[in-house]
């Protein structure tokens, strides 16, 4: 398991259930009002029951986001589900794993 680096504005957020194309749209907003609050965010994915492309896409653009704002995302831990969508997409999850703002 990789080093999380975790601040005193670091928010730990545990996002549980399928993370998809039908559950994006709200995470999407929890995401978004937690980075533009300026706090670096610490997602943990270990409950995600199920994962698709559309999942990706967000955690890369929440990613982003959180770049684009100079605060750090980073996931702290990844469900068996995120890892195999990772893998079919043929990504590397520790592009998200315990690097602040590292390249994406």
């Amino acid at each position: 398991m990789q080093p999380t680096f975790m601040t005193s504005r670091t928010i730990p957020l545990r996002i549980t259930g399928a993370l998809d194309i039908n559950s994006s749209k709200q995470i999407h907003r929890t995401l978004l009002q937690r980075l533009e609050a300026g706090t670096d965010l610490e997602v943990d994915l270990s409950e995600i029951t199920g994962c698709d492309a559309a999942g990706l896409q967000l955690l890369f653009s929440a990613r982003k986001s959180a770049l684009l704002r100079g605060t750090s995302f980073t996931v702290g831990a990844m469900s068996p589900a995120v890892a195999r969508t990772f893998a079919e997409a043929g990504m590397d999850p520790t592009q998200l794993r315990g690097l602040p703002n590292a390249s994406i």
